[in-house]
């Protein structure tokens, strides 16, 4: 989240023609900012109330050890907003794979 802000300030910058700051630098200044000014997002929410879920990034592939073929894998991923986040691998994104029981 961090290296996005960085990047639009880094943006606004170019835009304005004055040198920006490195990435690191600019971590310890936004640090000394969010804990001087104590800032933080807070969603309420009731636990396990909600969760997110994806398809994550790119496909894996796992290689078949009769015939050598690759065999392609997708990574589910399921996030509860307080950081706990479970991933699976499926040899499919059909529907039975999001709602299949564990």
């Amino acid at each position: 989240m961090l290296s996005l802000l960085w990047a639009e300030y880094c943006e606004s910058c170019r835009m304005e023609g004055s040198r920006p700051l490195m990435y690191t630098q600019f971590c310890y200044r936004y640090q000394n900012y969010a804990a001087k000014n104590k800032a933080a997002l807070h969603i309420e929410h009731k636990p396990g109330e909600r969760m997110e879920v994806d398809w994550a990034g790119d496909t894996a592939y796992l290689i078949d050890n009769i015939n050598g073929k690759s065999i392609p894998v997708y990574v589910f991923v399921a996030a509860l907003p307080c950081g706990y986040a479970y991933a699976e691998g499926f040899l499919s994104r059909n529907l039975a794979n999001w709602i299949q029981p564990i």
